[in-house]
């Protein structure tokens, strides 16, 4: 994982600026939890680990979360999509469980989705800089490397969120 230093300022559909950046921080990445509209790539089914844990326990904590798997036709209250841009409603976060070799083959549906979603967040164990650097220019933050599960925890622990369910 590189340093993204440099921000970058995309205009939104609002017309506001963000600035888009690679969030490192406790701060930011708790900030980045508040979001609460997620599609999940790679969702996997139920008793089928993290892929499915994760995005199961931000259902149970209030999280509208959509599955987007082409082997899955409904998981966690919602339809499944096949791809994230066949998501029909706004998404604020898409958490992505593939490999970080596969995260780039992603990034064109990221882009494709209106309105963009404002992080992109690549689970505990998967990097792809290339990928990051692409969303970062194109005004969406990312977290990378970090499990979505023990970064909720953390933050309750430090008073940042509601206690878990």
């Amino acid at each position: 994982m590189t340093d993204m230093t440099t921000e970058t300022q995309d205009q939104t559909e609002q017309g506001a600026l963000t600035t888009a950046r690679e969030l490192v921080t406790d701060a930011e990445i708790w900030a980045a939890l508040a979001h609460k509209r997620v599609a999940t790539i790679g969702a996997k089914g139920p008793g089928r680990g993290p892929a499915n844990e994760v995005p199961e326990l931000m259902s149970e904590r209030g999280y509208d979360v959509v599955a987007v798997s082409p082997k899955l036709e409904e998981a966690f209250g919602n339809p499944a999509v096949k791809r994230v841009d066949m998501v029909d409603h706004p998404i604020d976060m898409v958490q992505i469980f593939r490999r970080g070799e596969a995260v780039p083959g992603h990034v064109p549906e990221i882009l494709a989705m209106s309105p963009r979603p404002k992080v992109v967040w690549l689970q505990l164990g998967i990097c792809n800089d290339e990928a990051t650097a692409e969303l970062v220019a194109h005004g969406i933050s990312v977290v990378q490397d970090r499990c979505v599960k023990i970064e909720l925890r953390r933050a309750e622990e430090a008073g940042a969120l509601e206690p878990l369910r």
